[in-house]
């Protein structure tokens, strides 16, 4: 015979109205059901995060047992792969070193079920991987997985060398601790950069000519291949060390690395190699002078200005703010019983920081923090893009264009010299126009590099400015609103299956908004920080909180 309460039957059908209801009239969410689960543990096996914060909100206790001895955070364990599920808990206090009977903490039945969202959110909480059950066992020795059990001991071993430094400079501790994997990961991309640049500079027939004299050259294709060869040994090499101090942050750092190392290749080449060569050539060194200033100068700003986060108060005062944001849902629920709890303000909590995401925002994975009009995290200023440096992107990147272009025209100038043209002709005139772009890059290999790389950042550059202009003015599109088109609910009000942008008011309004200027949807600029629903968009309800405020 079931024994489930009310609460416990709403929570499982997921009717929010009923579950209003009931914790209105006082209805107990601790009382167990015959499978021994208070309503807590039952609306975590659903995953309805809006219903577990209202829980959590309303008074639910966020580490009670079941009738097994189970937290909820266990129980998330073992039946949830949402890492919402988990942020949610671990921001609302949930205990990791509570144990079961058998010693078992939330950690070991992470690894035991396999659950890497489980893993992941825990090791951001930093759970203790070295904890042992009533049986003696690490978090690590309860899987037979074994790719999982060595990321697993790994991420253990981490923490141990954290906690003891004598052992933190060990040859075979080094891939274990953080600060080494970021320093070795980012000086990669440079090692590398160099060394093939290095290597298509090298002067291979003049060495063996040194070492031991023969009588023809080498041919050209021999001294290609060598040179070849002797760069994929480099980067098979740089690959391996990747493989082994690899982490969450190595695709972005890498970018990162790469992009700031080729521009300083690019800045140190141009200084002191083109400059005092095309020295007729004053007003485009002065052009090149600014747009490279003016890029350093915008990529340190675009890499350390606050993108826009939003401001987060003490945890009590977050608490506060959820039971505020459960009220407003509870008077919804009200006007309207009809509605899905998911449609609710309560829908808009972020489960890490605890506050509701304004329109546009979105929690940052790799900052950890909620960003007012998120557009992307950037990996080429190791920042992320909103709404406080947006155009200070927009700008460096019109500066990256501007002084990639200006190197590329300063390698073509260089290249149309009379004294260049005429060491590469040493061996004849009458060639085609390949064996003269073959003569001209081989006589010097290093501006030869240069030119294809900033060849490639201006493309690259220039295909950014225009899907980003083209977002932010003609659509007035975040990159993660153009990604998540159909899966966010601003953009599918009306009932029509065709999205429905509520943001798009015009080219020129939407280059008002863009540019912080008073006049898209009110007498000041919008703030995206403080705006939570579309109501606050129209002119008249923004008039009126300009007011109020």
């Amino acid at each position: 015979m079931s024994r489930s309460t009310s609460p416990h039957w709403a929570t499982r059908q997921s009717r929010s109205d009923i579950v209003h209801l009931l914790l209105k009239h006082d209805a107990d969410t601790a009382v167990w059901d015959s499978a021994g689960l208070a309503s807590i543990h039952t609306v975590i096996l659903t995953g309805n995060i809006p219903a577990i914060a209202y829980l959590l909100a309303t008074g639910a206790e966020v580490d009670c047992y079941d009738a097994s001895g189970l937290t909820p955070l266990m129980v998330a364990c073992m039946h949830s792969r949402s890492a919402d599920v988990f942020r949610l808990l671990i921001s609302c206090g949930a205990d990791l070193t509570l144990r079961d009977s058998s010693g078992n903490t939330s950690a070991h039945y992470a690894v035991r079920y396999g659950n890497t969202s489980a893993i992941a959110a825990l090791n951001k909480a930093h759970v203790d991987w070295n904890a042992l059950n009533g049986d003696g066992k690490a978090t690590y020795d309860v899987t037979d997985d074994p790719d999982l059990a060595r990321r697993v001991r790994a991420q253990a071993l981490a923490q141990t060398l954290s906690k003891d430094y004598s052992n933190c400079y060990r040859l075979s501790a080094l891939r274990h601790s953080p600060q080494w994997r970021y320093w070795i990961t980012a000086s990669i991309p440079p090692v590398f950069l160099l060394s093939y640049t290095s290597v298509f500079s090298w002067d291979l027939s003049g060495t063996v000519e040194f070492f031991a004299p023969l009588q023809c050259p080498l041919p050209f294709w021999l001294i290609c291949l060598i040179k070849l060869a002797i760069v994929l040994v480099i980067g098979f090499g740089c690959r391996i060390v990747l493989s082994r101090f690899h982490d969450h942050r190595s695709e972005i750092l890498i970018l990162f690395s790469l992009g700031t190392s080729t521009f300083a290749l690019l800045t140190a080449t141009y200084v002191f190699f083109l400059a005092p060569i095309i020295s007729a050539h004053w007003m485009l060194r002065l052009i090149f002078v600014l747009s490279i200033t003016g890029f350093w100068t915008l990529y340190y700003w675009s890499a350390t200005k606050d993108p826009g986060y939003i401001h987060l108060p003490p945890k009590p005062d977050r608490q506060a703010a959820l039971v505020r944001l459960v009220d407003e849902t509870v008077r919804k629920l009200d006007n309207n019983s009809s509605i899905s709890l998911t449609s609710t303000p309560l829908n808009r909590l972020c489960t890490t920081c605890l506050i509701p995401k304004p329109l546009r925002s979105k929690h940052c994975s790799v900052c950890n923090r909620c960003v007012a009009r998120f557009d992307h995290h950037c990996p080429w200023i190791y920042n992320c893009v909103g709404a406080d440096n947006h155009l200070h992107f927009i700008v460096f990147l019109l500066f990256s264009f501007a002084s990639s272009t200006l190197f590329v025209v300063h390698c073509f100038l260089y290249w149309m010299d009379e004294r260049v043209c005429q060491t590469s002709d040493e061996h004849g005139t009458d060639k085609g126009w390949t064996q003269t772009v073959l003569s001209l890059a081989t006589y010097n290999p290093w501006l030869s590099c240069c030119f294809i790389n900033a060849t490639c950042y201006s493309a690259w550059t220039a295909y950014l400015i225009f899907t980003q202009l083209h977002q932010l003015i003609w659509l007035n599109l975040t990159t993660n609103e153009y990604m998540k088109l159909n899966r966010l609910a601003e953009f599918a009000q009306g009932g029509s299956s065709t999205p429905n942008n509520p943001y798009d008011q015009g080219v020129w309004c939407n280059t008002l908004d863009f540019l912080r200027l008073p006049g898209y949807m009110g007498p000041r600029p919008t703030d995206w920080h403080r705006i939570l629903s579309l109501d606050h968009l129209t002119p008249h309800e923004v008039v009126d909180r300009l007011h109020t405020d």
